[in-house]
């Protein structure tokens, strides 16, 4: 965590856990902010429509969620595959998944929620994406 987080990000008191069934609800929180970095450049569709839906579920109407991402060229060449793509506690075998930005939008529209591409702070090709609440 330290590494991530600076002196007055941990003074907050984040908390921080690790679900590979991507739930939000077992914190029993309303979040103000999520953060999952270098998740969606590993996730299936699957995946990210369950950390939408609990984005959705688990935070305040103010609620912000930034997530990086991978972007594909074009739907047929987006990530369809049903399983995690990367190295895990399951896998040694490297990845990434890449998802068209007009996918994550429709899918994030369909849930009640906005989606901004950042154009700053891109690493290694991963766009980071600002997600809230529609108004």
């Amino acid at each position: 965590m330290n590494h991530v987080l600076g002196d007055e990000e941990r003074a907050k008191n984040p908390t921080i856990g690790l679900h590979t069934d991507f739930s939000f609800s077992t914190f029993d929180t309303q979040f103000d902010f999520v953060l999952a970095r270098s998740v969606w450049t590993h996730a299936s569709r699957n995946q990210i429509l369950v950390m939408m839906d609990e984005f959705k579920s688990t935070t305040t109407p103010e609620g912000v969620f930034l997530t990086s991402y991978v972007p594909a060229d074009s739907q047929e060449n987006s990530y369809k595959e049903s399983e995690w793509l990367g190295r895990s506690e399951q896998s040694e075998q490297g990845g990434y998944a890449f998802h068209s930005l007009d996918w994550i939008t429709e899918m994030s529209a369909k849930r009640g929620l906005r989606v901004e591409a950042l154009t700053t702070n891109i690493v290694k090709g991963q766009v980071w994406l600002k997600i809230i609440h529609q108004s």
